[in-house]
């Protein structure tokens, strides 16, 4: 059993301030500063939560997170499962607009472990990515390269007044891929 949720069990939510630490366990973390704002992503076992903070002041929250998170309402701006194809553009606090999008691809199993292991070789480039491990692995930490474990990867583009982040995660007991694209764009 992994320890990564569903497929039907996932939400995207977004809200306008901070989430506490411990509702999440990240696997792997990373803090960019663009055009004076901090953008910090944790990539968990359910997906991903994505911070933008303006100095002391919090912009958003985005997390793509298991339904059956306790997560909370206070400065909940939307929620919605995540299945298919979806696009949404958010405007913010301080000008910010947020545009995001997400693709959930059902493959054949044999089609999966191609793209698996395509998206292993994409990883190993990223300077944020984990391979989950399940539970029953035994005491051996280590993921074996292109290993049929579920992956996690995230690439940044910063650029001008934006910033994007393309994040990938692989689902290998429903042979499922996971595509979110967020771009922030700055005043």
């Amino acid at each position: 059993m992994t320890i990564r949720p569903a497929l039907q069990d996932l939400d995207y939510l977004l809200f306008d301030r901070a989430l506490h630490p411990e509702l999440f366990a990240p696997l792997a973390s990373r803090s960019w500063t663009h055009r004076g704002y901090s953008i910090t992503l944790h990539l968990c076992a359910a997906g991903h939560v994505l911070t933008a903070n303006e100095e002391r002041r919090v912009l958003f929250t985005e997390v793509i997170g298991d339904r059956q998170d306790s997560l909370p309402v206070r400065g909940r701006l939307t929620v919605y499962p995540v299945r298919g194809q979806k696009h949404r553009t958010q405007s913010l606090i301080g000008g910010i607009a947020l545009h995001t999008a997400h693709q959930l691809e059902s493959l054949e199993p044999e089609q999966f472990a191609h793209v698996h292991q395509e998206l292993w070789t994409d990883a190993a480039r990223s300077p944020l990515a984990f391979g989950l491990r399940s539970e029953t692995d035994g005491e051996d930490d280590s993921v074996p390269f292109g290993a049929e474990v579920p992956l996690g990867y995230a690439d940044p583009m910063p650029t001008g007044d934006s910033f994007g982040l393309h994040l990938y995660q692989t689902f290998p007991a429903e042979s499922a891929v996971l595509k979110t694209q967020a771009l922030i764009e700055f005043p």
